[in-house]
């Protein structure tokens, strides 16, 4: 979940770590816990810690995803509130 989420980046293991890994699977050894294998690419990683620049970068880039849905939001209900009062003038008038 913290991948998910940003906390970890992946750096691409070496060829030598990456031929040990290979070794391991075929003796079926579990990997490390750091350790993931990408079968699209065929390459092995190693979770890193995020940076905290890394880490506020992401979070401002979710926050302004979140912030612009928000907006998005409001814009329609207050268009849809504009609409509902439109016609019910026209209801009244008529």
């Amino acid at each position: 979940m913290k991948v998910d989420l940003g906390f970890y980046t992946r750096e691409r293991c070496s060829q030598e770590e990456s031929d040990e890994y290979r070794i391991l699977i075929k003796e079926k050894l579990p990997l490390p816990e750091d350790v993931g294998y990408n079968p699209q690419y065929n390459y092995y990683f190693r979770y890193k810690e995020a940076s905290d620049e890394d880490l506020q970068e992401y979070l401002s880039l979710l926050q302004f995803t979140h912030i612009r849905t928000i907006k998005n939001c409001v814009v329609f209900f207050t268009i849809l509130s504009i609409i509902g009062i439109i016609l019910a003038l026209i209801a009244i008038i008529s």
